[in-house]
């Protein structure tokens, strides 16, 4: 299994074409990478209103950051086995990445250049109202795909 977490710069914040093509590209994804077991886009988003401890009192919800302040992408990823991340890195991302690579900072041989940190899963809990299905949860051991 591969996991990780990357950071995309954004130049000019996420304007609506590139946040339309993210979700274009997350349905490719979905549809042509049976190996790729979770892939999110998140953009930044305000601080929780949440106050400090130790009661930590909820507050009403925070305005959403202006489009011009969502300065990266951040992406998560956990793929099946080393194949899997292969067959993402020539999918769908490939072209996406050259189309819409002007929006990104850090160019590295014409392409953006994230700061990607790999992950080592010790556990997992996704909750069926978030995926609308059966709930998965337990430790790696539990929903690592047999060897």
């Amino acid at each position: 299994m591969i996991a990780l977490f990357s950071r995309w710069r954004l130049q000019n914040g996420c304007p609506p074409e590139l946040e339309a093509a993210v979700k274009k590209l997350t349905t490719a994804v979905e549809q042509s990478e049976p190996g790729t077991l979770v892939y999110t886009v998140s953009l930044p988003g305000p601080y929780p209103p949440i106050g400090p401890p130790p009661d930590y009192e909820v507050f009403d919800e925070p305005e959403p950051l202006p489009k011009q302040a969502q300065s990266e992408l951040v992406f998560f990823e956990v793929y099946r086995d080393s194949l899997a991340f292969s067959e993402h890195l020539r999918g769908p991302v490939r072209s996406f990445m050259s189309k819409f690579r002007h929006y990104f900072e850090t160019p590295w041989q014409g392409h953006p250049r994230p700061e990607v940190s790999y992950l080592n899963p010790q556990s997992l809990l996704v909750r069926a109202e978030l995926l609308g299905r059966q709930r998965l949860a337990g430790s790696r051991e539990h929903w690592q795909r047999p060897a």
